[in-house]
């Protein structure tokens, strides 16, 4: 009964809302189907970083919702010296890696944008990266590509609060691209399935570490925790396979 009221509440939604336009754009929806923990904000900066790379010129956005941050209600552009308290951990983390993108937060995702691209007087068209997107149903993407958490795709069946999902699996027939992060072999067929069942592209997404950063933001090899004793601390959802 609660599966199909919430599918139902769903699609409803879905079909009332009008959606918006973002003027001089064109919009990358980065989402998921479960409450987080799949790798959207590194992902994100690696489709940013792909994204410059190919196209040096062209100004990119990342504009994201900024949960819980104070500057959320009114509209926040990220900057070098936002507070996490104004900004939300996730956005200044993507700012401090993509120097050259713009990042803007905002409750009303649509208002934030409109406003800093008046505000920076912002003529050239832009690539919108849209920060969990997938449920955003207000906005119009011309692309919606749905990350997978290849340690919990075998496990996460129901939706909330029986389970983990947002949505059904079968919502992913909206999707442009299947993106299964954390990707490992072992759950190839799992992959195979999902690719023969909705006919969409796959893409496969793995996360390993790059280097230590320490207090003094000294850089080094993670080959020198090899053999060590190492006590380890996180915040992110779904932290397993960092613990691995």
């Amino acid at each position: 009964m609660f599966f199909l009221f919430v599918s139902s509440s769903f699609l409803l939604d879905q079909k009332l809302t009008k959606k918006k336009k973002l003027p001089g754009a064109f919009v990358i929806s980065v989402g998921n189907l479960s409450m987080g923990g799949t790798g959207k904000t590194p992902f994100s900066i690696f489709l940013a970083k792909l994204i410059h790379k190919k196209f040096p010129d062209q100004k990119i956005i990342i504009l994201s919702r900024g949960y819980s941050a104070k500057g959320s209600l009114r509209g926040h552009r990220v900057g070098p010296h936002s507070t996490p308290m104004e900004a939300g951990d996730e956005p200044l983390l993507l700012k401090k890696h993509l120097p050259f993108a713009e990042v803007w937060i905002g409750k009303d995702r649509y208002s934030s944008y409109i406003h800093f691209r008046e505000e920076l007087r912002m003529r050239e068209n832009s690539i919108v990266i849209l920060d969990d997107g997938f449920q955003h149903h207000v906005l119009e993407r011309d692309v919606d590509l749905v990350l997978l958490d290849s340690s919990k795709i075998s496990k996460e069946r129901f939706l909330i609060p029986a389970g983990n999902l947002r949505e059904p699996i079968s919502s992913l027939i909206r999707a442009d691209q299947i993106i299964f992060s954390k990707y490992e072999s072992s759950i190839e067929k799992i992959v195979q399935n999902i690719q023969n069942k909705f006919s969409k592209e796959i893409l496969r997404f793995s996360l390993e570490p790059d280097k230590l950063l320490s207090p003094n933001l000294q850089s080094d090899s993670p080959k020198i925790l090899s053999g060590k004793k190492v006590y380890a601390f996180t915040g992110i959802g779904n932290p397993e396979v960092f613990f691995r």
